[in-house]
């Protein structure tokens, strides 16, 4: 799977993200959700943001960004193996910078 994350800035303390959703090819199980990670440079650790398989985009507020900040971005694809479910670290990168 190619990078297929589209960040685009929505004012001052919003952003828009959205996806592609993975070929077939590209899962070992049924993808059964979408997990965001947002890791920003004043934060302690990631938020992260579970979505059902049917988004393909998400947006981003001001209680999980903050203005003036850098932020990169993972979307992760949550997959069923069997009985098991699995956040499959196939990450998908993209990247906002909050300068507004």
């Amino acid at each position: 799977m190619t990078d297929i994350v589209s960040v685009k800035g929505v004012g001052a303390r919003s952003a828009n993200i959205s996806w592609q959703q993975p070929v077939d090819a590209d899962c070992t199980g049924e993808l059964i959700g979408y997990e965001v990670l947002v890791n920003s440079s004043h934060s302690t650790g990631p938020v992260s943001i579970k979505l059902p398989r049917t988004n393909t985009s998400h947006l981003l507020e001001d209680r999980q960004l903050k203005q003036w900040v850098e932020a990169k971005l993972d979307i992760l694809l949550v997959l069923m193996h069997g009985c098991h479910e699995d956040a499959h670290r196939s990450r998908h990168h993209g990247a906002l910078k909050m300068s507004m």
